[in-house]
């Protein structure tokens, strides 16, 4: 069983106010990140079993295709015109680093442009995730209940699961994968030790069922989150009055959330810190 921390912050820039008045939140493809290390394993050894097995599969798809579509041909002579294919694919492939490489990357970004992800940190009062991720204090802080069942069952052991939160590791060996092997989960939250300071955790969810969205002519994918799970919201130090004006009128006007705190963060005038005072 994982330990999860008592309480879970996502820093967001002004516009991030959108997630307390639609109670939405977005989960974004790791092809959007600002980390391009982040989910890119250095592409090791060529894994031959794992490109047979693949070629079967899809040799297998393409058989019944055929058959369903009226082309009926028996197995035999379409496992005899397929063999010398796979042969010179392998072959071609085997004499071709570069080639596997290229496909692999290819093939892993396909699976990942389905996967969205919510990233989220412990820290609750970071001057440096103020300045990069709450567009440089005139964002917001949001509180979250890591316990609530929206993050799923804490009951469970996470195991980077999805619709579950997982922590972040940090290493400074870059994550290695087989080429034409199986994805390892740990590729999913396992960063550079650049990024510690952060003490990310994150939640993936499925997009290919999700509608997307559009901003700015890019889809994005956005989830309902409960009010519940949402326990305080703190205005950066640099806050436009605009956006305080939209923070209070969302919780004034819906009921379910009375209970969520807000909260002003100013400058400590003695030490390189922030004080939150409620409002």
């Amino acid at each position: 069983m994982v330990d999860l921390p008592k309480s879970i912050f996502k820093y967001v820039s002004a516009d991030g106010v959108r997630i307390v008045e639609s109670l939405k939140i977005r989960f974004t493809k790791p092809c959007e990140f600002n980390d391009p290390f982040d989910m890119r394993p250095v592409m090791g050894t060529f894994d031959e079993g794992a490109l047979l097995r693949f070629q079967k599969k899809a040799a297998d798809r393409i058989f019944w295709k055929q058959n369903l579509a009226g082309n009926n041909i028996s197995r035999r002579t379409f496992d005899e015109q397929t063999k010398q294919v796979e042969e010179e694919t392998t072959n071609r492939i085997r004499n071709n680093p570069s080639l596997i490489k290229t496909l692999a990357i290819e093939e892993q970004d396909k699976i990942f442009a389905n996967i969205g992800i919510l990233c989220l940190t412990e820290n609750e009062s970071d001057i440096l995730m103020w300045s990069h991720y709450a567009e440089s204090h005139k964002g917001l802080l949001i509180e979250f209940d890591p316990q609530h069942p929206f993050f799923g069952d804490s009951a469970k052991i996470p195991g980077r699961d999805f619709d579950l939160l997982s922590r972040v590791c940090y290493s400074s060996d870059r994550p290695k994968m087989a080429m034409g092997g199986q994805i390892d989960p740990s590729l999913f939250i396992t960063k550079s030790s650049h990024w510690a300071y952060e003490n990310e955790w994150r939640m993936f969810k499925h997009l290919k069922t999700q509608p997307a969205a559009h901003k700015e002519g890019k889809a994005i994918y956005l989830f309902d989150i409960p009010a519940e799970c949402i326990r305080r919201v703190v205005l950066g130090w640099h806050v436009h009055y605009d956006t305080s004006k939209r923070l209070f009128k969302a919780k004034a006007s819906n009921p379910s959330l009375r209970h969520v705190m807000i909260q002003q963060a100013r400058e400590d005038t003695d030490k390189f810190a922030l004080i939150y005072d409620t409002l």
